[in-house]
């Protein structure tokens, strides 16, 4: 028989636990994802242009969650810094400093 008591609280410590074991998640994981969406986005961008693309897609080309992409980058425009980043390795970070004040 359970012993814990009937007020909900077990449920909050299951709740509880999930949110840290999600947060804890390993850093390789989280790379991973990165470059998956990052290689979804170089296909679908050069494919539809920027204006033409849309994050559906994006998760769709990397084998993953809209919300999943969300959660990497908050937008499409974020998402396309990020790559730009990535693909220049920061050779560009002057100049794409200057794009994010336009």
């Amino acid at each position: 028989m359970n012993d814990a008591p009937c007020d909900g609280s077990g449920a909050v410590d299951g709740v509880r636990s999930l949110v840290a074991d999600r947060a804890a998640l390993p850093l390789a994981l989280q790379g991973r994802k990165r470059s998956a969406i990052f290689a979804g986005a170089r296909s679908v961008f050069l494919r539809d242009g920027l204006s033409g693309s849309n994050m559906d897609d994006v998760a769709l080309a990397a084998g993953l969650s809209k919300p999943t992409v969300y959660r990497h980058f908050g937008s499409k425009g974020k998402l396309f810094e990020g790559l730009l980043e990535d693909m220049c390795g920061g050779k560009y970070a002057t100049q794409l400093a200057g794009v994010r004040s336009l």
